[in-house]
């Protein structure tokens, strides 16, 4: 290896290293956090408006929350950075609903037919799940 070779390998790392804390300055870290169900829904009616959302379930550490619309579809909100995305969808995009009841709490696992949005786990902190993921694993298995 020579001088030249290590110059290179030591500017390309300085480069990445660069690159990666931008992306952390950006928002690849995650700062927000759900914390009230009126904050779900009125950032849901910021998203769209007219939407009216109900039956709210919320992650217990702030990290997704749930609920079904008054119009049949069903709505989902994580943080993202320092804002909240937030999708709202039909039974029909969703590929499955794994409900689970671990020791700490019920827990859904949503998983969308398309990459746009990842897989959601709610751990919720209620002793029982919301009835829309209930709702919504009944609308994805008969589909």
């Amino acid at each position: 290896m020579t001088m030249t070779d290590v110059i290179i390998l030591a500017a390309s790392a300085g480069g990445v290293g660069a690159l990666v804390g931008i992306a952390w300055l950006l928002g690849f870290r995650r700062r927000a956090r759900l914390r009230d169900e009126s904050v779900v829904a009125a950032v849901m009616r910021a998203h769209e408006p007219g939407a009216e959302p109900f039956d709210i379930g919320m992650d217990k550490n702030g990290l997704a929350a749930g609920a079904r619309l008054r119009d049949g579809r069903f709505a989902i909100a994580r943080p993202v950075a320092d804002g909240v995305a937030v999708r709202f969808f039909g039974a029909d995009a969703v590929r499955s609903v794994a409900l689970r009841r671990p020791s700490g709490g019920p827990t859904a696992r949503i998983v969308f037919a398309d990459l746009g949005f990842p897989p959601v786990t709610l751990a919720f902190a209620t002793s029982d799940f919301p009835s829309w993921t209930e709702a919504l694993r009944h609308a994805t298995r008969s589909a």
